[in-house]
């Protein structure tokens, strides 16, 4: 990637995506994502223009609407490096062309992300709590710090035992570790969804249906799809109420 060459200024929010692209890396140092209300700059709604603000309120961004798309109008661009004109400028736009963006991962590539993306800060603080952090973690998996096909493969491993309820100690002691790993072994779907459910449900289905994935899956959902999830867990309540 040519960290050297003009970088255009603008970022432009699509409601016609799902994901969020750069083209550079050299815009990050750290990044932090804001949830944010937005619509047409055509259209007159105060609630759905304007400003993002972090959690303190302190504005981090806002929109300009001189531009053909919703452009976020940051503070500038790394520092050392230059950018290119606007892509998006109504005045030099080509009035024949029509301009759309749109970004999609299916749910199965976005279902694999959550699985192996960075960890937190709060499951960092969980791994050292029970394991001593992720080295040693993925010691006891037999999985190499040095292999990133081994550190992913540990950050979704880690993610299914956090949302399980189930720790190293928890491990040493629970008949059911064992076959909650061989489970996931089995099937790498049948416990994405647990952190969708309380452990009290979670108890439910492991009584009747082996897991969450075999729950969901019984009722043609999907258990990295959040909707499928919500729709299953109207499901499990009805059930639920009927054993009442």
């Amino acid at each position: 990637m040519d960290t050297d060459a003009p970088m255009s200024p603008d970022w432009v929010f699509s409601n016609t995506s799902n994901v969020s692209v750069a083209k550079n890396r050299a815009w990050f140092t750290t990044y932090t994502s804001f949830t944010t209300h937005i619509g047409h700059p055509y259209f007159d709604n105060s609630d759905m223009a304007g400003p993002i603000e972090d959690h303190e309120g302190r504005i981090a961004a806002h929109f300009d609407e001189k531009k053909t798309l919703l452009c976020l109008k940051l503070s500038g661009p790394p520092v050392g490096l230059v950018t290119s004109p606007s892509l998006f400028l109504k005045e030099t736009r080509d009035p024949g062309n029509v301009y759309t963006i749109g970004a999609y991962w299916p749910d199965s590539e976005r279902a694999r992300w959550e699985a192996v993306k960075p960890y937190t800060s709060e499951e960092k603080a969980w791994l050292k709590e029970h394991y001593g952090g992720e080295y040693h973690f993925l010691q006891e998996q037999d999985l190499s710090m040095h292999k990133d096909e081994d550190r992913e493969e540990g950050r979704s491993l880690a993610r299914s035992i956090m949302a399980n309820g189930d720790s190293d100690d928890d491990q040493e002691e629970d008949d059911d570790s064992n076959s909650f790993l061989d489970e996931l072994e089995a099937d790498p779907m049948s416990h994405v969804a647990d952190y969708q459910f309380s452990q009290e449900q979670l108890d439910w289905i492991k009584k009747h249906y082996q897991h969450s994935g075999n729950f969901l899956l019984s009722y043609g959902l999907k258990p990295f799809d959040d909707e499928d999830c919500s729709e299953g867990k109207a499901i499990l309540n009805a059930l639920m109420n009927e054993d009442d």
